[in-house]
């Protein structure tokens, strides 16, 4: 994951586009929660610091839940819209997936925190509390699929009303937007499996599902975000091509760099004196250096 987030953070291309920074968020809190979960965890010791733990675990588990349901929506927007609308902007999302969580996170925390989270044993929620992760997750991932399945149908028929016209407008996005859906139907399962399994790692068979299925995240996530994304594979290109060509000339006793090729500036100066030379011979002088 950290490289996924790389990747779209080195090339400049990748930073602007709306689809690209949801993909970032998703990631970075993702990568937050596993930090914070492993790390803190077992902070027991400290129930300050357990309480923080738990708190924050609960608030980044929601906020990735969302980050993942905004990209479907995007997704959808972005296919029955011709025309963008107002809310299908960046701010939008941020203010819903980093606002709304807050709206389960603190009564939890404030109001019924001994009930709902339990750190006596680990820095996480308590049986009770668990539901709170596990119902928003699975009615999430439930309707991404519902979504992604419903853009997927639509980009097929969309590609067979344009294959019956004799035309191929916008065939090559369709095939795009196509591949696209795939590959986020591919990450519902392996991402909602892991998140609806996370609150129930205290049982030892589901913690090795849970450890199975999170390291998996990472990978799949680096091949539909990276490997198959043509934004990134063209960002790549551009980029490969940019890069200046270090020439090479091979002799007997190694590699000596290419010398440079003449600047406009380097050839007026040769002709000058090469003319001024001409000149000094024919009047008999020493040619000038």
């Amino acid at each position: 994951m950290v490289f996924t987030l790389v990747v779209y953070f080195f090339f400049r291309d990748l930073r602007n586009s709306c689809r690209n920074n949801i993909h970032k968020n998703l990631i970075s809190n993702m990568i937050l929660f596993n930090i914070t979960f492993i790390f803190g965890i077992d902070a027991k010791d400290n129930v300050t610091m357990c309480k923080v733990v738990a708190i924050l675990l609960h608030y980044l588990l929601l906020t990735s839940l969302l980050w993942m349901m905004s990209e479907a929506v995007y997704l959808y927007y972005k296919v029955i819209r011709i025309s963008p609308i107002k809310g299908n902007t960046l701010a939008t999302y941020m203010g819903i997936c980093y606002l709304l969580p807050l709206v389960i996170v603190v009564p939890v925390a404030t109001i019924n925190f001994d009930t709902m989270y339990d750190i006596d044993k680990i820095c996480w929620l308590s049986q009770v509390g668990r539901w709170t992760v596990v119902i928003p997750c699975a009615l999430i991932v439930m309707f991404n699929l519902i979504v992604l399945v419903r853009i997927l149908v639509i980009v097929r028929e969309r590609a067979s009303g344009h294959k019956v016209k004799g035309r191929t407008v916008r065939q090559e996005e369709n095939k795009q937007m196509k591949k696209t859906v795939q590959g986020c139907i591919t990450l519902q399962p392996i991402l909602g499996l892991t998140w609806i399994l996370g609150p129930f790692t205290s049982h030892i068979v589901i913690a090795y599902v849970f450890t199975i299925t999170s390291a998996l995240q990472g990978f799949f996530i680096f091949i539909v975000y990276c490997v198959y994304d043509k934004e990134v594979k063209s960002a790549w290109r551009k980029w490969k091509k940019n890069q200046p060509k270090n020439n090479v000339i091979h002799t007997s006793s190694g590699t000596l760099p290419d010398l440079a090729e003449p600047t406009k500036d380097t050839i007026d100066v040769d002709t000058r004196k090469e003319r001024k030379n001409e000149l000094l011979a024919m009047a008999g002088k020493p040619a000038w250096r």
